[in-house]
């Protein structure tokens, strides 16, 4: 096989993560647009928030199989479960550890759990703003927005504007509501035109 070929489709983030474990055993990789999409999603066509991850012919069959072991291992930790309980419970009655101990690692690693879990819901919160204030991608925002706020009303946890993406939420359903009169209405113009007119 010569040239690149795809082996992954998925969040840009993950596509990421997946190319930096491959060039650390030496597969080159490629990932097409995802520059573009990093800075304006919408731009790149219909899945926006997603990117592929190439690499030569000669290295797919090594690629994939590196992929697949790293599937597995990511299967075997539970990660809802140890978002939720770092979420709901302070970390050394979550650890069983004392006072004395609560300034040790597994402290760092609960924080840690906190942080990546605060730095999705502000990247979540920012694709709802971002697909209702541009208005052609208002489904996005419906979509991510029900997510979004199904994930705060949960755990608790939301953006630092929560606020305003309460609003995009909001702004996007207005966006529906339009969408759906100017589809009865157009195809009907000319007979309202006959009643009104």
């Amino acid at each position: 096989m010569d040239g690149w070929v795809s082996i992954h489709w998925g969040p840009v983030w993950q596509v990421e993560l997946y190319a930096g474990l491959l060039d650390e055993n030496e597969i080159p990789t490629f990932l097409p647009d995802v520059t573009t999409k990093i800075i304006d999603p919408f731009i790149t066509g219909g899945v926006a928030l997603d990117a592929q991850l190439q690499v030569r012919g000669e290295d797919v069959e090594r690629a994939r199989e590196l992929l697949a072991r790293a599937a597995e291992a990511n299967d075997a930790i539970d990660e809802e479960d140890l978002v939720a309980r770092a979420l709901s419970t302070p970390p050394d009655a979550s650890l069983g550890i004392t006072e004395e101990q609560a300034s040790g690692p597994e402290e760092v690693a609960i924080g840690s759990v906190r942080r990546r879990g605060q730095e999705a819901m502000e990247t979540l919160a920012t694709r709802v703003r971002w697909a209702a204030w541009l208005g052609l991608p208002f489904p996005l925002a419906l979509i991510y927005g029900m997510r979004y706020l199904g994930v705060a009303k949960r755990r608790g946890l939301t953006s630092s504007r929560h606020g305003l993406t309460r609003i995009a939420v909001a702004w996007a359903w207005v966006e529906l509501a339009i969408f759906i009169a100017w589809l009865f209405f157009v195809p009907n113009i000319d007979r309202l035109r006959g009643i009104f007119g």
